[in-house]
């Protein structure tokens, strides 16, 4: 409780319990913007490393839940799409090669994860954040370092919008 405490996570109300992070739009302006900064980061440093391992993996992922999407009107996709989203976000992160920086952005994970269950993932989101997510793995498979940066800030928008939250 101390460690989530501390990361922002928790706030302990002495003798009435604890009160969870609140998903408000400051809230989730601050995790996305911070998200955005670090998944950039990431993309330029794998970019000028060469360092894609994995990214055919990923992209395999975000075309099928993509097809997927587009054709199923039951709604049963939101955790299978919060792991492939993640998959991304993750592979991002883990090409800032500093280990501050990745334990940063385990925390704000976190944060995202208290954001995201406050609502359910809506189809048509899937289908706009695969999109916008194939659009990030086309610029990093051709070494485009504006790109995937620009790639990056549409889908930071479009996430913020999709929340209600204006950029």
């Amino acid at each position: 409780m101390k460690h989530a405490g501390s990361k922002g996570l928790l706030i302990a109300l002495p003798k009435r319990g604890l009160r969870v992070m609140e998903a408000n739009p400051e809230t989730i302006r601050r995790c996305l913007d911070y998200r955005m900064v670090l998944d950039t980061a990431g993309a330029v440093r794998r970019i000028a490393a060469g360092n894609m391992d994995g990214l055919d993996l990923i992209k395999a992922e975000h075309a099928d839940l993509l097809t997927v999407a587009k054709s199923d009107r039951t709604g049963g996709m939101p955790q299978r799409a919060i792991k492939t989203d993640l998959t991304l976000h993750d592979f991002l992160a883990r090409g800032l090669g500093n280990s501050l920086l990745t334990d940063d952005y385990e925390t704000n994970r976190l944060r995202i994860a208290i954001i995201q269950n406050a609502r359910p993932f809506l189809r048509d989101r899937i289908v706009s954040a695969m999109e916008e997510h194939l659009a990030i793995i086309a610029a990093l498979e051709a070494g485009d370092a504006a790109a995937a940066t620009e790639s990056i800030r549409i889908h930071f928008n479009q996430t913020l919008r999709w929340w209600g939250v204006a950029p």
